[in-house]
């Protein structure tokens, strides 16, 4: 596959590093993930950079200078708020070798690392040489998607069925000439039953190569499917790509913008990174949150940066207030408990004043007035505009452990949810055994659930 016209005829070294990286480079953690994870045993990518290089030299520059040159804003639309960081260069560089090459691939990832958007953009952007919207593209083949949603109910004739599907339409392509590639994509793809090996099924279509395959988990596959496939292993985000996704999240990824922010905001943009990453090694701190949530806060405070321009064309950023920021914790990091999420807020703020000294909310005894009760919060959150709810608006989840659903009774007798039963659905789920493993009842109550969430 030629997509650099800046070279007539293929470079050999440069087509046997990208293979290295592919097949092995991309697999591997970085020495920050492993150093995190306490993986003393597992090697890095930059052990194996270096072992490389002996043969290839600068081998992790040029595959870092091939990625640039794939996966920019000239080649591929990238919706507005989202960073072309290392993570998404990654993903949609192996997607798209992946489906022209009908090569299998499961990028391996916590949630929140742009698996699935970087599905979404390539599908966007691969319209065929009529209808997509850059050149680049336009000598891509256009993809016709085949989704199946990975979850502990998948049985192999679910999967099976979405392969054949995709083969038969194929097979219809070619024989008509139309230059178009069928990719199954598997979401969730580590949520099946591996006791009852469902997705053993997997092992001859990855096998025959006759449609793409593009998976994506939480975790390893076992090493029978994974053999059969490339892996790109999503290790942490480092500290400058954070900060690269830091920005994007704040629609401030053009080189442009980043020029005209105050050097305060800079700084409180690189702290919020700082903090972020101590949330995750605190053990002060549950660990239950992941990049999501961390997306999810920026794109709140995005609101925060009013965008002026002078009569001169001057233009001036807004900055992040500490109510804001306060408030976008409440948002997107609660679950917990008050003491751990005052300390969480802690962490954020004093990692903040460490270099902004007048970043800080008022006294104790005035800070109470400002944290916001459970119901205030959803209160606050149903009352966002259709831009807002779009842009950060998120699902709740409400755990109510009381026997006599004291939860719910509240949310309806404060307003917060309306007591119009057609405005609102409540499932009632037993947790007796036979009703638990009932799977035909949990698959009704889930899909009645995902109508209500499509319906609003």
């Amino acid at each position: 596959m030629q997509y650099d016209k800046d070279y007539e005829e293929p470079d050999p070294i440069r087509c046997i590093a990208l293979s290295l990286a592919l097949i092995y480079y991309f697999r591997l953690p970085t020495k920050e993930d492993n150093a995190q994870r306490n993986d003393h045993t597992t090697p890095s990518r930059e052990k194996l950079g270096e072992i490389l290089s002996q043969s290839i030299p600068d081998f992790v520059q040029i595959i870092q200078n091939e990625l640039e040159r794939f996966v920019n804003t000239d080649n591929f639309v990238i919706p507005h708020g989202v960073a072309v960081n290392q993570a998404i260069r990654e993903h949609i560089f192996s997607i798209v070798v992946s489906i022209i090459t009908r090569t299998p691939l499961c990028i391996i990832g916590a949630p929140g690392q742009s698996k699935t958007l970087s599905f979404q953009i390539v599908l966007q952007n691969l319209q065929g040489s009529q209808l997509s919207t850059k050149e680049f593209c336009k000598c891509l083949p256009a993809v016709d998607p085949f989704f199946c949603l990975g979850s502990k109910y998948s049985r192999p004739e679910d999967i099976a069925y979405v392969f054949e599907r995709a083969i038969k339409r194929e097979q219809q392509y070619q024989q008509n000439r139309i230059d178009t590639r069928c990719v199954v994509f598997l979401d969730e793809a580590s949520l099946p039953d591996e006791k009852k090996m469902v997705l053993k099924v997997l092992h001859p279509y990855l096998d025959e190569y006759k449609v793409a395959f593009v998976a994506v988990a939480n975790k390893s596959f076992d090493a029978a499917n994974a053999n059969r496939m490339i892996c790109v292993y999503r290790s942490l985000p480092s500290k400058d790509d954070q900060k690269i996704l830091a920005y994007g999240c704040l629609g401030l990824q053009t080189e442009y913008e980043q020029q005209t922010i105050k050097n305060h905001l800079d700084v409180i943009i690189y702290d919020l990174c700082q903090g972020y990453r101590k949330i995750l090694s605190s053990t002060n701190i549950p660990q239950i949150f992941h990049d999501r949530d961390f997306i999810y806060m920026l794109r709140e405070l995005r609101f925060e940066l009013s965008i002026t321009t002078t009569d001169n064309e001057d233009t001036s950023i807004g900055t992040i207030k500490p109510i804001s920021l306060l408030r976008a914790l409440e948002d997107n990091f609660n679950g917990i408990n008050q003491n751990e999420f005052k300390e969480l807020v802690k962490i954020f703020f004093k990692t903040i004043e460490e270099n902004s000294p007048n970043f800080c909310l008022p006294n104790e005894r005035q800070q109470e007035k400002l944290y916001r009760d459970i119901p205030t919060i959803l209160q606050d959150s149903l009352k966002l505009d259709s831009k807002s709810r779009r842009l950060y608006g998120r699902y709740k989840l409400i755990i109510d452990e009381s026997e006599d659903e004291s939860a719910i009774n509240l949310l309806l007798q404060t307003g917060i949810l309306d007591s119009d039963r057609n405005r609102t659905t409540i499932f009632r789920m037993s947790d007796f055994s036979d009703d638990i493993n009932n799977e035909l009842r949990n698959v009704e109550i889930l899909s009645t659930i995902k109508l209500c969430m499509e319906t609003s």
